[in-house]
């Protein structure tokens, strides 16, 4: 027995039982989607942190993919931090500072966009075999 499964459950029944089903529909390709809901800020962390025991991800698959997806932020954390110690004017933000913040968001979409896609491949592949049955 999960503690505050059933709080869970029947607290916000239409947002678990979605999660509920993204998680079922990928399991054949877990770490990778766990990996995309880290990277993508449109999923609360809370809500994943509290839904993915429920749901019954890997302790090893969570823990992977949560570390590896807070890699990105980290970096624009560090690197907006160094920027702020150079600051001695308002408005002494350079290009190339600038520009280096820019390259440290994009290298965060970069795996969002690889899992998006393959997700995409696997959804219309389900759908093809959906049609043909």
């Amino acid at each position: 027995m999960k503690v505050g499964a059933g709080t869970i459950k029947d607290r916000f029944p239409e947002k678990f039982g979605y999660f509920e089903r993204q998680i079922n529909e990928n399991r054949h390709n877990l770490f990778w989607y766990f990996l995309f809901l880290r990277l993508a800020p449109v999923v609360p962390n809370l809500l994943i942190n509290t839904a993915s025991g429920l749901v019954g991800i890997p302790f090893g698959t969570y823990v992977t993919a949560s570390l590896v997806g807070q890699i990105p932020f980290t970096l624009i954390y560090i690197k907006t931090g160094m920027m702020l110690d150079e600051l001695t004017t308002v408005g002494g933000i350079d290009f190339k500072s600038m520009l280096g913040l820019g390259a440290l968001a994009l290298i965060a979409l970069i795996p969002t966009y690889l899992t998006k896609k393959d997700a995409n491949e696997v959804e219309a592949e389900l759908s093809d075999q959906k049609s043909s049955a």
